[in-house]
């Protein structure tokens, strides 16, 4: 407002002679004139208007109306973020926000570590179940060594995890993360807490992704399920591991003698030998003088697996031809005189036996076992590679 006209007479420019400032009454004060009815019809003047010189004042500034943020820019810049809105939709408001607040990479790392941290904690729910699921599958296994609790929580105690890099796609709804679990393999830290082996082996890597989805201003795993299976499978034996472990369980140690086949051939054998006056350990010490094997890798397709092994053993057919040859000359050779009883002839026989074994060179054999997977998820040697395998040490 430039200035104020007053209802009747000369003017009164804006600043000298306002409402209640030295003019008529304004409505509402002394005059005629209330608020909401007709003004008086009288106007007082300045002085200056009928003669009167006013006194030399300094000037007065003028009074300024406050000021006010213009209307229309405030409605213009609503309108604009209604139709940025519109244009970006909620997932473009979102990636809009995280670029003032906290951003999509940063919650989702931080929810990654904090995923993690819980299956790290053998005292939390996620990591008591991680465990639980351990046992189970170690408990198919035919070398399970029956560990307590403590074994797996050493375990778990000693492995760690990283959470790499967050990757976010373009249009700001999913998202993905890098995660790198370090741990001593499950088999073979048990078994050395145990005391089964000395070692609890080389320290292995395994890398997995995990999936996220934003739903509505909040991050959340895309499917729970599917994140739990990459963790189990990050920390626990693969299909590989299981069956190569069973491959070593029926062949065993070579400098221990301790192998599921070495173990079926001294229940089969142990009366012979008796009779032969010479026992097991000392016809398996010459049988198994060279023995060794040599394990592939193990190959997987679906619900049926194969691993190809070279044992190196002495050919038991060629230890029974020639004892047959040096117990006919033997007997050709005998005095009979030097005979004096059935006993003496079988003990006689041992010690032919003991010095063919020991004369026989070794010999590599390959075969090929197929293992299959049952309902449970447990492996299982087929029957044909069992008798493959147990052929070749003459069972």
């Amino acid at each position: 407002m430039d200035g104020f006209t007053p209802a009747s007479g000369g003017t009164a420019p804006y600043g000298r002679a306002p409402y209640g400032q030295g003019g008529g009454q304004p409505y509402g004060q002394g005059g005629n004139g209330t608020y909401g009815q007709t003004p008086p019809n009288a106007y007082q003047a300045p002085r200056y208007a009928s003669g009167q010189q006013p006194s030399p004042q300094s000037p007065q500034p003028s009074q300024q109306a406050p000021r006010k943020r213009p209307a229309g820019k405030i409605v213009a810049i609503a309108l604009g973020v209604v139709a940025l809105l519109a244009v970006l939709g909620v997932g473009g408001f979102f990636a809009y926000q995280t670029v003032f607040g906290e951003k999509p990479e940063e919650i989702i790392a931080a929810h990654a570590n904090e995923l993690m941290a819980a299956y790290a904690d053998s005292a939390s729910g996620e990591g008591s179940a991680l465990i639980d699921e351990a046992d189970s599958i170690l408990a198919a296994l035919g070398n399970y060594p029956h560990p307590g609790s403590d074994a797996y929580e050493a375990w778990l105690d000693d492995s760690s995890y990283e959470v790499g890099g967050v990757t976010v796609s373009e249009d700001g709804t999913t998202a993905t993360v890098d995660v790198t679990v370090t741990h001593r393999p499950l088999i073979d830290s048990v078994e050395e807490h145990e005391g089964v082996r000395d070692s609890a082996g080389d320290e292995q890597e395994r890398e997995f992704v995990l999936s996220y989805r934003r739903s509505g201003d909040e991050w959340r795993l895309d499917d729970e399920a599917e994140a739990e299976a990459a963790v189990y499978a990050a920390y626990l034996p693969t299909d590989e591991e299981l069956i190569i472990s069973d491959v070593y369980w029926y062949l065993g140690d070579p400098d221990e003698i301790d192998g599921q086949i070495i173990a079926a051939l001294q229940e089969s054998g142990d009366q012979s030998f008796e009779a032969l006056g010479i026992t097991m350990d000392e016809f398996l010490d010459a049988y198994l003088d060279g023995f060794g094997y040599e394990v592939g890798d193990a190959n997987v397709d679906g619900d049926v697996a194969t691993v190809r092994v070279t044992v190196t053993v002495k050919p038991y057919d060629d230890i029974v031809l020639e004892f047959q040859n040096q117990f006919q000359l033997m007997m050709q050779n005998v005095d009979p005189a030097t005979i004096t009883s059935e006993e003496e002839l079988y003990e006689a026989s041992g010690q032919l036996l003991l010095q063919v074994v020991e004369g026989i060179p070794t010999q590599n054999y390959t075969v090929e076992l197929v293992f299959v997977q049952d309902g449970d998820g447990v492996w299982w040697m087929d029957e044909a590679s069992h008798y493959a395998l147990m052929g070749i040490f003459g069972g």
